[in-house]
């Protein structure tokens, strides 16, 4: 095991190694690999950070009793603390960055060159998997693409969890599809053939499948403008303004969509527009951003391209 420790370091190590500990297993064992890889060598001083989100009230503790074991090996320890987290956007990404970037500045601050992080082979396998979705899945007009090639490239078990991450994604619901449904959809979309399931379109053209939310699924959805609609989407009026008397956010349907001339230069195709949000006085259209009307309004997607790939880990 020293060899292979000391194989990411040897022949000439840093003088200082970091190792970044949250208490798991993978990275308390990583610790005690490179505690006994500098003991035996008499290589670099090893320092311990950990960080604390501020998420879990147990992390605190965890923080530690990491610190006792680094003591106890003879090791300095340092708890960095996050307070960034504003409820916007995926947690679980804005999570992993902070961390990263914390750990990226002591270690600067520390004049250490290199810090070392632990993975189980499940988290590995999971980094496989997100990579994988990646070569081959992207987020665009809130829809979910994805091209033929690489479509049929994937094996069934990975096309399956592809296809229930991007329902989860476009709808929100808890729950996916039944399997028998899953299957027919996986084998519809291999074949190049259209479906309509849990309230999405799975539509096949120009070489991609474009999966998009169904517009009678959300005719009867509203929100108050800078709310959140149908889970994904936040538009705002333009700014220094306030938003229209009476104002709300509904699907552009087709009667919005006659009023947006110019939808077509969008690229974004008509079914996916149908079930665009837009923001209506009554029958009044006043602004559809996705159709090329957006009148000084914005739409952000509030469910981005990370809350898809969160979905897909997770099935």
């Amino acid at each position: 095991m020293r060899e292979v420790v000391g194989g990411h370091f040897l022949p000439t190590p840093p003088d200082r190694i970091g190792v970044a500990v949250s208490g798991g297993s993978d990275s308390t064992a990583l610790l005690t690999l490179l505690s006994d890889f500098v003991a035996e060598t008499g290589g670099p001083s090893l320092h311990v950070v950990t960080v604390d989100h501020g998420l879990r009230p147990e992390a605190a503790g965890e923080a530690r009793a990491v610190a006792a074991l680094a003591a106890e090996l003879g090791h300095g320890h340092d708890t960095l603390r996050w307070t960034g987290w504003d409820g916007e956007g995926n947690l679980q990404d804005a999570a992993r960055r902070a961390r990263y970037a914390l750990i990226a500045e002591w270690a600067r601050a520390e004049g250490i060159g290199a810090v070392a992080l632990g993975h189980t082979a499940d988290d590995q396998a999971e980094t496989v998997l997100m990579r994988l979705a990646r070569a081959c899945v992207r987020i665009e007009g809130g829809d979910v693409v994805i091209p033929l090639r690489d479509l049929r490239r994937l094996r069934p078990e990975i096309l399956r969890r592809v296809l229930i991450a991007a329902l989860h994604w476009l709808t929100g619901t808890e729950y996916p599809p039944r399997r028998r449904a899953m299957a027919l959809l996986a084998e519809a979309v291999r074949h190049g053939t259209d479906m309509t399931l849990h309230g999405c379109h799975a539509k096949v053209s120009r070489g991609e499948l474009r999966l998009m939310r169904e517009a009678r699924a959300v005719a009867a959805v509203i929100a108050a403008p800078g709310r959140p609609w149908d889970g994904r989407w936040r538009l705002t009026p333009p700014e220094g303004t306030d938003a229209p008397e009476g104002a709300e956010i509904r699907a552009l349907g087709a009667a919005g969509l006659a009023e947006c001339p110019l939808w077509r230069d969008t690229g974004i195709p008509r079914l996916s527009l149908l079930a665009s949000p837009a923001v209506w006085q009554g029958d009044l259209l006043v602004a559809a951003p996705a159709a090329g009307r957006p009148e000084g309004w914005t739409a952000e997607l509030i469910r981005d391209e990370e809350a898809f790939f969160g979905f897909f880990l997770s099935h």
